[in-house]
This record gives C-alpha cells, sequence and structure tokens, in this order.
C-alpha cells in the first residue's frame, strides 16, 4: 500500500479491507502488507503498529530518530527513493 495523500482514516479502512479480504480480490495479513510512506507519522506508525511491515522513503526533512527508528524495526526499512521499495516486493 503506497499511502501518499491519505489521511489516518482512510489507511485504517484499507488495512481493515487488506486484512478481512475484499470480495476475495485481497488476500493477506498484516504481517505479509508492505505499507510505503514518507512521513513515518501520517503513513506507517499506525500500519506498523496493527503488524504491518513498513517502508519508510526518506526526504530531506526526515529526522535522523524516524529513521534510527525504522531502521531498528524488525518489520522496517528506509530507502532514498521510492523504487527501493520494488527490492521488498
Amino acid at each position: 500500500l503506497v499511502t501518499a495523500g491519505l489521511d489516518g482514516s482512510d489507511i485504517h479502512r484499507m488495512l481493515i479491507a487488506t486484512s478481512e479480504g475484499v470480495g476475495g480480490a485481497v488476500d493477506g495479513t498484516p504481517a505479509e502488507t508492505l505499507v510505503c510512506g514518507d512521513i513515518f507519522e501520517l503513513d506507517l506508525a499506525l500500519p506498523m503498529a496493527l503488524g504491518c511491515r513498513g517502508h519508510l522513503v526518506r526526504g530531506n526533512q526526515t529526522p535522523d530518530y524516524e529513521l534510527e527508528y525504522i531502521r531498528s524495526h524488525p518489520r522496517g526499512s528506509v530507502s532514498e527513493e521510492l523504487s527501493g521499495v520494488l527490492e521488498l516486493i
């Protein structure tokens, strides 16, 4: 899931749909779901708290503490560009 432009309630609905399956078209668990975003608090905090993998695309203003946290998290990863997520899928 790419979360750019979505608010927290949209992300939550997408995660629920993913975990429950949407008419058989989507199937999976949070642990099998990779969420990609560029702002940890807005894009990745909730999905990762629910058990998803989180990939942070580092921006010019990404704080060092966010990078340290996500790099140390067992379900977290970081790249400099969006294309970095391709290595994870």
